[in-house]
C-alpha cells in the first residue's frame, strides 16, 4: 500500500469573494484564464491528474443561464454571492463571473471535475434548509448541462453541515475539514503552522459519514498575500510541504494539498513555491513511493476497501 496525495483547487471566479470588492477587481476574463492555463500546464505536463471543484455558475454559458431562475429574477437570488454579483452586473462590472473557459480547459479523461456549491452559499446550521436545497438543485441543473456527474463536493468556506441533502443529491464523498474557531488563540495557532516546517494535518478520516466518504482536508497552499508575502519565506513553505509529504509516505496515508486558482492570481509568487512542492512530489511518485490521485479515486478506493473488509468478515462469520 502506497500512499496517496490529492491536489483539490477551490474553483470560485469573484463568487467566493463577491463581498470584496478590492481583491477580485483583478478578476478579470483574461486574467483569471491566464491563471488557469498556467496552474493546467504545470500539472498535465507532469501528467498529474487534480481535483478542480466548480462553483457551478461560474463555468456557466450565456444560453445556459436561461436554465436558471436567480438569473431571471432578482427575487429569485437566495444568497448573498448572487446579490452581489446582481448589484456588479448592474455596473456592467460582469467580468469574473461567467467563464466556461476554464471549465473546457481542464475538463478531460485525467482530471475530476467536482461541485463547490453553485453560487459559493454559506453552508451552515444558521442557513435554512430550503436555500441549500435550492442550491444543490442548481448544480445537479449544472451538472445535466455540462453531462457531467459531479461526485465529491467541496463546501463553500469549508463548513460543512446538511449531508443527508448533500447524499440526497448524489454526492459519494466530500472534503472534511475541522471547524475553524476565528478567536485570537485559533488565529495565533494558525499562524505559527505555517512557520513550523514540522506541522503535521489530519491524513485520515473517520472514513464514513451519513453513508459518504470522507475526504481527508490536508493542508491549505500558502497564500503569498498580503502580510504572509514579507513574514513567510517562501522556503520556509517548500520546506514545510517537503516534509509533509515524507511524512506522508512513511504513514501510507492520504495527504490533500488546496488552494484556489485566484490565489495564483492575487500573489504571483505563490506559483513558484507551488511548482517546487509539486516538482517534489512528481519526484516521489516515479520512484514509486507515492499515489497522485483525485478525491473521486480517494472515495472509490475507500469504498472497495471497505466492501473488502465487509466481505472478509461475513465468510468469517459464516466459517464460525
Amino acid at each position: 500500500m502506497r500512499a496517496n496525495l490529492i491536489i483539490s483547487l477551490d474553483c470560485e471566479g469573484k463568487w467566493g469573494l463577491s463581498n470584496q470588492p478590492k481583491i477580485i477587481a483583478q478578476f478579470t476574463n483574461n486574467n483569471l484564464i491566464r491563471t488557469y492555463e498556467k496552474i493546467n500546464n504545470l500539472f498535465s505536463s507532469l501528467k498529474i491528474p487534480v481535483t478542480y471543484a466548480f462553483v457551478g455558475a461560474l463555468i456557466l454559458k450565456k444560453q445556459e443561464r436561461k436554465n436558471f431562475e436567480c438569473f431571471e429574477n432578482f427575487d429569485k437570488c437566495y444568497s448573498l454571492p448572487l446579490q452581489n454579483f446582481f448589484r456588479a452586473d448592474n455596473k456592467c462590472q460582469s467580468e469574473g463571473w461567467f467563464l466556461p473557459e476554464i471549465y473546457d480547459l481542464v475538463n478531460n479523461n485525467i482530471n475530476e471535475m467536482a461541485s463547490h456549491s453553485f453560487s459559493h452559499l454559506l453552508f451552515s446550521h444558521k442557513t435554512s434548509k430550503s436555500k441549500i436545497e435550492n442550491e444543490l438543485i442548481n448544480c445537479q441543473i449544472v451538472s445535466n448541462l455540462k453531462k457531467k456527474k459531479f461526485k465529491t463536493f467541496v463546501f463553500p468556506y469549508n463548513k460543512i453541515s446538511n449531508l443527508d441533502l448533500i447524499k440526497k443529491f448524489g454526492f459519494i464523498g466530500y472534503r472534511y475539514h475541522q471547524d475553524y474557531r476565528k478567536d485570537l488563540y485559533s488565529k495565533i495557532k494558525n499562524l505559527y503552522s505555517e512557520w513550523n516546517i514540522w506541522a503535521k494535518y489530519e491524513m485520515n478520516c473517520n472514513n464514513f459519514n451519513q453513508d459518504m466518504v470522507q475526504i481527508p482536508g490536508g493542508a491549505f497552499l500558502n497564500w503569498r498575500f498580503k502580510w504572509r508575502k514579507y513574514l513567510i519565506h517562501p522556503e520556509i513553505t517548500v520546506c514545510k510541504w517537503k516534509n509533509l509529504l515524507k511524512q506522508c509516505v512513511r504513514s501510507k496515508k492520504t495527504l490533500n494539498l488546496w488552494f484556489h486558482p485566484h490565489n495564483i492570481l492575487s500573489a504571483p509568487s505563490t506559483f513558484d513555491v507551488l511548482k517546487k512542492i509539486i516538482l517534489e512530489a512528481y519526484k516521489m511518485r516515479e520512484k514509486g513511493k507515492l499515489n497522485i490521485i483525485t478525491q473521486k479515486r480517494y472515495v472509490e478506493k475507500v469504498m472497495m476497501e471497505s466492501r473488502k473488509n465487509f466481505n472478509k468478515k461475513c465468510i468469517q462469520k459464516n466459517a464460525d
